[in-house]
């Protein structure tokens, strides 16, 4: 079997250019024959399954082509748009699957991960993540009118510009990297989050980072019968 995985796209109408770049990356041959693994924030922000923006409708005509042929795509949440549940995974013929994931080729354990939670030196995300996650704060924001819900999103990513730039500076904690390795029989941690494309080993084994997109350049990671393998896509 053979896979790719990529994240941190963050597509919005915002961005045209990277939305132009990853759809190429989509419709080549890098992917064409593979499993796709979407690591997190593929999504800007994403404030509702009934307010599906323009470019996740585009997106979702390509996984649902993919699927015609027999080729799966995999979603997983990230900290923009863990908003983002069944029915338009479901319309868009994407598998949704929980953070952390064990993937596993020819007797290998791959620890998938969006990353934001092993970033345990930002206080502040760490503080405000588990009041994100409640399931009890999500259904209330999303009986919010739609036109609320657009504008709380709108602030929030407002307030996130800077901590984008922030993030090029935050890695994950190495001593949780290694406990949630451990506990899943794992040498190989795949994650993005921290926008640096970057493989770095560990007495416990071999962290792969991936890059955010920008209009002119991605990232993404293979895996076949050889290795895992880091790329830039552009």
């Amino acid at each position: 079997m053979s896979v790719v995985i990529t994240s941190d796209v963050h597509l919005s109408e915002a961005a045209p250019d990277t939305a132009s770049l990853f759809f190429s990356f989509l419709e080549s041959d890098v992917v064409a024959q593979n499993e796709l693994f979407l690591l997190g924030d593929i999504f800007d922000r994403w404030v509702g399954d009934d307010c599906v923006p323009a470019v996740a409708l585009k997106l979702a005509k390509v996984t649902q082509k993919r699927h015609k042929k027999g080729l799966k795509t995999f979603f997983m949440p990230g900290n923009r748009d863990f908003l983002c549940q069944s029915a338009y995974l479901e319309f868009a013929k994407m598998r949704l699957i929980s953070d952390p994931y064990i993937l596993k080729i020819n007797d290998v354990n791959y620890c998938l991960s969006h990353g934001d939670a092993l970033c345990l030196s930002d206080v502040p995300y760490m503080k405000a993540r588990p009041f994100l996650r409640s399931k009890f704060i999500q259904a209330a924001f999303l009986s919010l009118p739609k036109m609320i819900r657009h504008q709380i999103g709108n602030q929030l990513r407002e307030n996130s510009r800077g901590s984008n730039k922030s993030l090029k500076n935050l890695d994950i904690d190495p001593l949780a990297a290694q406990k949630l390795c451990l506990k899943h029989h794992s040498n190989h941690l795949i994650h993005g989050h921290i926008h640096t494309l970057k493989q770095v080993k560990h007495t416990w084994g071999i962290q792969y980072v991936l890059s955010d997109w920008s209009p002119v350049q991605g990232s993404y990671l293979h895996i076949d019968e050889a290795k895992p393998t880091l790329h830039r896509y552009s």
